[in-house]
């Protein structure tokens, strides 16, 4: 989706230099980009502008979050 695309681009301008899309769901488009910071690449998850407004922050939130708990992310900590 090139709108998209051109949108998160100047939004993320500062901290990622997105690369190219890496697939597409039912919620959501995938991309590949570079993190400025940590010289390294990501995958960066971006709700579908459609659904944005209809399914609301919270859901989004929940099925991002639910991958990262299950796989066990080093970079992040650890509660208990």
């Amino acid at each position: 989706m090139d709108s998209v695309r051109a949108s998160i681009g100047p939004a993320l301008a500062d901290r990622y230099s997105i690369e190219r899309e890496l697939g597409e769901g039912a919620m959501s488009l995938v991309f590949l980009a570079h993190d400025l910071k940590h010289d390294r690449e990501v995958a960066i998850k971006v709700l579908k502008p459609d659904l944005a407004s209809a399914i609301g922050a919270e859901r989004f939130h929940r099925e991002i979050e639910a991958p990262v708990g299950a796989r066990g992310d080093p970079d992040r900590p650890r509660n208990g």
